[in-house]
Order: structure tokens, then sequence, then C-alpha cells
């Protein structure tokens, strides 16, 4: 496994994989279907493309940006995703715990989450059985 350790920023094209974890002191962005076995951890923002695959935790000191298809962790194998602000695109996936130090949100589909941030149209909320007490009575009986 291989980390990769980036002074400036990182952006990763369509469908590259990585056997290990990416850390930058900029921004990172990756493409569609990006895969990174490791975490992704960056001072600055981070944006994770449509149907990426991260498998261990993503933090960032500022924003980080979920577009539809993407996940980060697994049933088996939960993570972490924390930063100061979290946007989602609907299909987006984490698996583990998230934490929203300041704000998140999930955005339109479609919606543009790179420079805008789109339309909010709902809160992120625990999932699992476990957690239906966190919902209101219209979220408990719609699962």
């Amino acid at each position: 496994m291989n980390d990769m350790v980036v002074t400036g920023a990182l952006k990763a094209g369509r469908s590259a994989r990585f056997s290990g974890s990416l850390k930058c002191r900029k921004d990172i962005s990756l493409s569609e279907k990006v895969e990174v076995h490791g975490s992704v951890i960056s001072e600055q923002d981070i944006s994770i493309g449509r149907d990426c695959r991260i498998g261990g935790p993503v933090l960032s000191e500022r924003t980080i940006r979920f577009h539809a298809g993407s996940s980060v962790g697994s049933a088996a194998n939960q993570t972490t995703v924390s930063g100061e602000k979290l946007i989602f695109q609907p299909g987006a996936t984490v698996f583990g715990t998230v934490w929203a130090h300041r704000e998140g949100y999930v955005t339109t589909p479609g919606s543009d989450t790179g420079d805008g941030d789109g339309e909010r149209t709902g809160r992120i909320i625990p999932a699992g059985p476990s957690n239906k007490n966190h919902l209101t009575e219209k979220e408990r009986n719609e699962r």
C-alpha cells in the first residue's frame, strides 16, 4: 500500500486507482469512478466525484462535496467522514460516522456541487433502525 502526499492541490482523473491514502495540503478533486483504498485527507476542500469509492476516512478542515453514487467505507468496514461543511447529492453513501462541524445537507439531484451548493433538499440524518428515535414521525413511517 503506497500513500501519496502532496504539498499542493491534487486532481485525479476519471477511473484513477490508488492502493493507499491521499494526503494533501490544498484541494483534492476526484473525477468520476476514482477508487482510493485508503483515506482521503486535506487541509482544504475535497470533491468526491460521481461513482467514486473510498475505503478509508475522508477528512477535511473545510468543505467536502459528495456527488451522486459516491461511497465511503462499506457495511463490513465502516469509517468516518469529518469536515467543517458537508454537501451530499442524493445517492451518495457513507458507511460509518459523519461529522459536519458547521453544517451538512443534501442538494437537489444533478445540482452543481462544485462552485455552487445547489438547492438544499434535506438534512443529514442517522441511518438504520437503531436510530429511528432521531427521526420525525413522518420519517419513521417512511422507513
